[in-house]
């Protein structure tokens, strides 16, 4: 078995923007949790890289918020199947990030962009600070931007 130390770093975080039919609007960013390495297919292992993403910045119009003032405060977990309901993507620009992998001979960078695809409200349901619960699914890319030989 072939144990390979690998590292990695984020280089660049480029958040994106998300507006919503329903004209809520939010930052979108993207983030690095851990590189895994799989076995090894052509003389250097693979790897998976293991990404979240969070909303920052979140606004919404007077009337979304006049809206939901009477709905329950969510203190619970994430509800699986319940009444959530789509709300059509208006416009979006991805969220990228570029990260280092560093490993064996190799130093690869590699681009991951998300982008937003599908978004919903959770129905009768809002945050402490009344806000709607919005969740937000994106589509990964991946892009070599730089392979380097790092010794012989």
């Amino acid at each position: 078995m072939i144990v390979m130390n690998m590292k990695f770093r984020t280089l660049v975080i480029k958040p994106g923007y998300v507006v919503l039919a329903n004209g809520c609007e939010t930052e979108v960013s993207i983030f690095v949790l851990d590189v895994v390495m799989s076995p090894p297919i052509g003389g250097y292992p693979d790897f998976n890289i293991v990404l979240n993403g969070f909303l920052s910045k979140f606004q919404c119009p007077q009337n979304i918020i006049n809206e939901i003032s009477t709905w329950r405060v969510f203190t619970g977990n994430i509800i699986e199947a319940g009444p959530w309901d789509l709300i059509p993507i208006k416009s979006a620009d991805a969220a990228e990030l570029i990260v280092e992998i560093s490993m064996a001979d190799l130093k690869l960078q590699v681009k991951v962009t998300a982008t937003p695809y599908l978004a919903t409200i959770l129905r009768g349901y809002k945050t402490l600070d009344n806000q709607p619960i919005i969740y937000i699914k994106w589509l990964y890319s991946y892009q070599l931007v730089n392979l380097e030989k790092i010794r012989a």
